[in-house]
């Protein structure tokens, strides 16, 4: 048995939503979490459920489009830290005024 295991959130067969998790014995990788262009609300985003029970140790940001990063704001301080958050990603100083401004 394989110490990999890849789950498609989104984006494996579309545009948008770009969102992929990698379980490894040494900690869960997350790459990307995107929205879906022309989408609103829980359909805009990629199926984040897995993440309850593979709760990401690292999360990689690839590039800063909203296919990639726009539901990021969703996973802020409930599945991840800003912390845990690395990338290629410029805009993550806007990205991340932009999640604190979604706050309650």
């Amino acid at each position: 048995m394989s110490d990999l295991h890849f789950i498609g959130l989104g984006g494996t067969d579309e545009v948008g939503a770009s969102s992929y998790l990698y379980v490894l014995k040494e900690g869960n990788l997350l790459i990307d979490a995107g929205v879906r262009p022309g989408r609103i609300g829980d359909a805009a985003l990629p199926d984040f459920t897995p993440l309850a029970d593979h709760r990401p140790s690292a999360m990689i940001l690839t590039h800063a489009h909203l296919d990639h990063l726009g539901g990021l704001c969703c996973l802020i301080d409930t599945c991840v830290s800003w912390g845990q958050v690395t990338g290629a990603a410029p805009g993550g100083s806007v990205l991340r005024n932009s999640c604190a401004g979604n706050k309650a």
